[in-house]
Order: structure tokens, then C-alpha cells, then sequence
């Protein structure tokens, strides 16, 4: 039976990860925009850099993007890929500490049971 994988090398496999999935994604800022003027925290759709909406596809209204939740729409946007690069930026600063939580999130990124 082979020795598992490194903790330093899992938490730099899920880092590059990280970087190859920013490196795909849509343009930067990633913001929100509410579907109504008048309620900020109702449905809203996720806007990239270039004004283009991120989620595609039909709604059911024609002419109308799909909207999602207020609440997921902005945690979305707040985890764009910008803050993907600066989190596998410490997973590699990390990696040879041993931290059980670095570690752990590792392995959530790359998609594995913590």
C-alpha cells in the first residue's frame, strides 16, 4: 500500500486548483443587481465586469435574464474569482504548516470529504 498524498502537496494541488478555475472564469467585478428597485434583498442577478450577466439561460420571461435568491446572488459575487487567486495565495503560504484546517479546506476545494 502506497504512502496518501502530502498534506503540502494536497493543499498545493487544490491552490493550483483554485488559480485554473479563476483563470476560466468571467470578467472581474462580479456584483449584484436587484431585480426590483424596490427590494434590495429579493432576487437579483449576478453582473460581471463587463456588465453581462454570469447565469445564463431561460426564465420563463421573455426578454428577462434567470434571477437568483438576493442572499445567494451576493455570496456568490463576494466569492468571485479575485478572492479564488488570493485564497490559493495563502493555501501555498500555508501548505507546509501542518494546519488541520488548511488542510481541510484543501480537500473541500478539491472536492473530497473533509
Amino acid at each position: 500500500m502506497t504512502d496518501p498524498e502530502p498534506p503540502a502537496d494536497t493543499i498545493r494541488r487544490a491552490a493550483a486548483h483554485l488559480r485554473t478555475l479563476a483563470a476560466g472564469a468571467s470578467l472581474l467585478p462580479w456584483r449584484t443587481r436587484s431585480r426590483f428597485a424596490d427590494d434590495p434583498d429579493g432576487a437579483a442577478a449576478i453582473t460581471t465586469g463587463d456588465g453581462g450577466d454570469l447565469l445564463h439561460g431561460a426564465s420563463g420571461t421573455r426578454g428577462r435574464s434567470p434571477w437568483l435568491r438576493g442572499g445567494d446572488a451576493r455570496y456568490i459575487a463576494a466569492l468571485d474569482p479575485a478572492v479564488g487567486l488570493d485564497l490559493a495565495d495563502l493555501l501555498d503560504a500555508q501548505a507546509d504548516t501542518g494546519d488541520v484546517l488548511v488542510l481541510t479546506l484543501a480537500r473541500r476545494i478539491l472536492g473530497g470529504q473533509a
